[in-house]
C-alpha cells in the first residue's frame, strides 16, 4: 500500500495531530489532553471526543478545534466503532491530519481501525491501569508508538500483550512520557490565598492553627485506599495532633457514593479528625494549603498526578512502595514510601514524615519538591517531548 506523504514543515505550523478521547470528564488522562491544548507549538491539535462532558466545553472555550462524535461508541454495540471510524476518516481527510493519537485503549480501538484505513500513523497513550482484554487488544492493533507514563505501566502493558506478541506491530516503539503540571496555574493564586485556605481548614475542623495537615486528592473508589488513610490518621491522632483532609466525592464522575458513605462512617467510628471537602476545581491552590499529600492506593498506581501537583506547591508526598507513584519519589529524591496496603505502615510513615521534617528541614524538603517538579514534571516540557516523539514517529516507515 502506498505510504501517505508527510506535509512540509515550514516556519508556520503545517502538521496536525488528531486526538481521539474516550472520556470528557477531567481526570489524569484528560488533564494531559488539556496540556496538549495549552502547550503544542509545532503541531495544530484537533480533538474528537467520543462522549460529551466538561473537557469538551473546556476545549471549546479555549477556541480549539473540537468535535463530538455523533455516534455513541459502545462496546455493547461493536458496529458503532466502525460508524465512528468512518466519520472520523472524513475529518482526517478534510484537515489533512498528520498523525492520530488515541488517548487510552478504548480510543485505540477506533484509532487502530482508522490508521489501517487511511494509512495515517497512529500512536496511543496507555495511562493505565493496564488490565483486561481491551488493553491487550489495543496492543496488537496498528500503531507506531505506545506512550506510557511510568516503567510500571510499561511492564504491565507488555505483560498483557505477551500471549499475543506475534500479532503486535513489529516496528512499534514504547516511549515513557511522564505527566506534568501546568506550572502557570501557580500564578492564579498568591501565598495569602494559601494561608487563608489553610485557616479555613482549621476553622472547619475546629482545630488549632499549628497542626500539620495530611491530604488526599483522589477519586473515591475503593482501590484508591482512602480507608487506609482514615485508619492511619485516626491511629496517628491518638498520640499526635494533626488534621486529615480529603478532596473527592460522589458528585464527581466514576466515584462510588456507597464507598463515600462507608468512609464517613469509618471516620466517625475511628473518631478521626478528617474533613471531606468534595471535588476541587483548584487542585494546586488546595494542595498549597497542606503539608503532606498522600497516595494510599491498594493497587499499584500507574502514575499519580495528585502527587506531582502537590509537590509543585511544596506538599511533601507519601506513597506506597510500588507502582508508578514510587517512581515519582525515586526520580524526585523527595518524599516517603510505606508498605503498600498496610495502614500500620502508613501510620508509622506519617509519624516518620513529621519527625524528619522539622523547622528548616521541612522548608528544605518543600523547596526540593518544588524544584524537582520544575525539573522533571513540567507539563510544557512533557508536550515538547511529545512533539519530538511525533517527529520520530513520522520519519519512520509506517507499518
Amino acid at each position: 500500500m502506498k505510504k501517505k506523504p508527510l506535509p512540509d514543515k515550514p516556519n508556520s505550523i503545517s502538521r496536525t495531530v488528531l486526538y481521539i478521547v474516550p472520556s470528557a470528564h477531567i481526570g489524569g488522562a484528560e488533564t494531559f489532553i488539556q496540556h496538549t491544548a495549552l502547550f503544542h507549538t509545532e503541531y495544530e491539535p484537533i480533538y474528537i471526543l467520543l462522549r460529551n462532558g466538561p473537557l469538551y466545553h473546556w476545549l471549546a472555550s479555549h477556541q480549539k478545534k473540537v468535535h463530538l462524535c455523533p455516534t455513541p461508541v459502545k462496546l455493547s454495540r461493536p458496529w458503532t466503532f466502525y460508524q465512528a471510524s468512518a466519520w472520523i476518516q472524513t475529518i482526517i481527510h478534510r484537515e489533512k491530519v498528520s498523525i492520530v493519537h488515541s488517548n487510552m485503549a478504548y480510543a485505540a480501538l477506533v484509532g487502530g481501525l482508522i490508521s489501517q484505513a487511511t494509512q495515517t500513523p497512529h500512536v496511543w497513550y496507555q495511562h493505565g491501569p493496564a488490565s483486561g482484554w481491551m488493553d491487550s487488544f489495543a496492543g496488537v492493533l496498528p500503531h507506531k508508538t505506545l506512550f506510557v507514563n511510568s516503567d510500571y505501566t510499561r511492564q504491565t502493558q507488555t505483560k498483557l500483550e505477551k500471549p499475543f506478541h506475534f500479532l503486535a506491530p513489529k516496528t512499534r516503539h514504547i516511549k515513557k512520557l511522564t505527566l506534568g503540571v501546568d506550572l502557570n496555574r501557580k500564578n492564579s493564586f498568591s501565598p495569602d490565598d494559601s494561608i487563608a485556605l489553610r485557616q479555613s481548614l482549621y476553622q472547619k475542623a475546629s482545630s488549632k492553627n499549628a497542626l500539620p495537615i495530611f491530604a488526599m486528592m483522589t477519586r473515591l473508589q475503593k482501590w484508591k485506599g482512602v480507608h487506609l488513610f482514615i485508619r492511619a490518621i485516626a491511629e496517628l491522632q491518638k498520640n499526635t495532633p494533626c488534621l486529615g483532609v480529603i478532596w473527592g466525592g460522589s458528585s464527581s464522575p466514576n466515584e462510588s457514593s456507597e464507598y463515600e458513605k462507608e468512609l464517613r462512617q469509618l471516620s466517625q467510628k475511628q473518631n478521626a479528625s478528617i474533613l471531606f471537602l468534595g471535588p476541587t476545581d483548584a487542585p494546586l491552590l488546595s494542595l498549597s494549603a497542606v503539608d503532606f499529600v498522600v497516595n494510599a492506593s491498594i493497587q499499584p498506581e500507574p502514575f499519580g498526578l495528585s502527587i506531582i501537583e502537590g509537590m509543585s506547591v511544596g506538599a511533601i508526598p507519601i506513597v506506597p512502595d510500588e507502582g508508578g507513584a514510587k517512581e515519582i519519589i525515586e526520580t524526585s529524591q523527595c518524599g516517603f514510601t510505606f508498605q503498600a496496603r498496610s495502614s500500620q505502615s502508613l501510620t508509622q510513615t506519617l509519624m516518620q514524615a513529621l519527625n524528619q521534617t522539622q523547622g528548616s528541614t521541612f522548608q528544605s524538603i518543600k523547596q526540593n519538591c518544588i524544584s524537582s517538579t520544575q525539573k522533571y514534571f513540567d507539563a510544557k516540557k512533557t508536550i515538547q517531548n511529545l512533539e519530538q516523539s511525533y517527529e520520530e514517529t513520522l520519519t519512520k516507515d509506517f507499518v
